[in-house]
């Protein structure tokens, strides 16, 4: 095989094409010298910027010659190579802005989920509860309730619980706005977490989970999660709580919001969490010793363990 050949065949300088198949590819069309010609293969080289074509060696010869002169477009300029980087695309195919870093947190307060804040916790929530109409009761409710009450049932369910006086969780706010829901309560509480195999108690000591973490899109990767965290473990302190404990996900970059809803593990560790277990190699079992602040003790709430 000849070199000229062989690198036609490679494929990253050249590709092998027939006359018949010229004008699919784009070129223009062949001139006259070459019209005797039915099945000629030839060998397109890009070298220096000119792309050159020339006939390869082949069984059967061309019926008329024809040189450079006669055919000035065997070498031609490329068009110039646009170097910019395409437009990020949206789902919907619509170019979108270019991303930008986030802008920084703007003064966040804390306050628990009390019965007049019913609305705010909703507001938040919005029409699909979170995820996929759960409306934080995964681990609040038996598996098969759970499922049949996915949308309106567990709104209701979780409605009652906030209107209860239970306190299920912190709610974080931004402007006035609420933008972030940590659920905190004590383990027993849930009671599909203790049918998890990978999750089960890792000691008898009595513990509070933190168990859900939902923030609004434009306030992800900000930050917020472990302000959360922490505001949660200060919550379930003032409760009685000695123990907080998280079940986050070692996740990578590329894995969903939707399934993180547990909280990430650098989240916990900003807010003073330790792995104190794993089951598995994504989700560690991380703790907080914590204690009451200092000044009178508030009454313990219906979830006091």
């Amino acid at each position: 095989m000849t070199p000229a050949r062989s690198r036609a065949r490679q494929g990253r300088r050249g590709s092998r094409i027939c006359r018949a198949c010229w004008l699919t590819k784009g070129f223009p069309p062949p001139p006259r010298a070459f019209a005797g010609f039915v099945h000629e293969p030839l060998a397109v080289l890009a070298l220096g910027g000119e792309l050159m074509v020339r006939r390869a060696q082949a069984s059967h010869a061309p019926t008329q010659s024809a040189n450079r002169s006669e055919v000035p477009w065997m070498a031609r300029r490329d068009p110039p190579v646009d170097n910019r980087p395409m437009p990020t695309r949206t789902r919907a195919g619509i170019p979108a802005a270019p991303s930008k870093a986030r802008d920084p947190l703007p003064r966040v307060a804390f306050h628990p989920a009390t019965p007049a804040r019913w609305n705010d916790v909703a507001l938040l929530f919005g029409e699909r509860g979170a995820c996929a109409g759960c409306w934080c009761m995964f681990w609040r409710l038996p598996r098969a309730r759970f499922e049949a009450g996915k949308g309106a049932g567990n709104r209701r369910a979780l409605k009652a619980l906030v209107g209860s006086g239970a306190r299920p969780g912190v709610i974080a706010y931004a402007d006035g706005e609420p933008v972030g829901w940590c659920a905190v309560a004590p383990r027993a509480n849930y009671v599909s977490l203790a049918n998890s195999r990978v999750l089960k108690p890792v000691d008898e000591q009595p513990v509070w989970s933190i168990s859900c973490l939902f923030v609004r899109r434009d306030f992800r990767r900000r930050g917020l999660s472990s302000l959360l965290i922490d505001a949660a473990a200060e919550f379930a302190a003032r409760r009685g709580a000695r123990i907080v404990e998280g079940y986050p996900v070692e996740a990578s970059a590329k894995t969903a919001d939707a399934f993180v809803w547990t909280g990430l593990a650098s989240s916990f560790t900003q807010a003073g969490f330790r792995e104190v277990s794993r089951r598995s190699p994504t989700r560690p079992i991380m703790r907080r010793a914590v204690r009451a602040p200092r000044g009178p003790r508030r009454k313990p709430g219906r979830d006091q363990p």
